[in-house]
């Protein structure tokens, strides 16, 4: 019996997607132009329907985690594998995340 494509249901992390084997479609090139063009975009989809997936998927495309990107199509592309600095300005204001955060008060 021919085993069932796992489906990400409620999976928001792009690198528990790739590494646990779910199914996935390939939309890294709508993401590297929306990386390699000089623009501000603004991000409107509705509830649930993947905006913390692409912004996990960004995180991992700037911290140059190549290898969950095997197989697809920024791989092949021309894009600068380099590690871009980000910050998480939630983990400043917020008490309880600033544990996770290792930021001192």
């Amino acid at each position: 019996m021919q085993q069932l494509p796992k489906l990400p249901i409620v999976v928001q992390d792009f690198t528990t997607l790739r590494t646990e084997n779910f199914t996935y479609v390939d939309k890294k090139k709508y993401l590297y132009h929306l990386i390699t063009t000089n623009r501000v975009y603004f991000l409107l989809r509705p509830r649930r329907f993947g905006k913390s997936l692409i912004v996990s998927t960004l995180e991992a495309i700037f911290q140059s985690k190549k290898e969950l990107f095997k197989d697809l199509w920024i791989t092949e592309s021309d894009y600068d594998w380099r590690v871009i600095l980000s910050f998480q300005l939630t983990c400043l204001w917020w008490t309880e995340l600033r544990q996770q955060c290792l930021i001192k008060p």
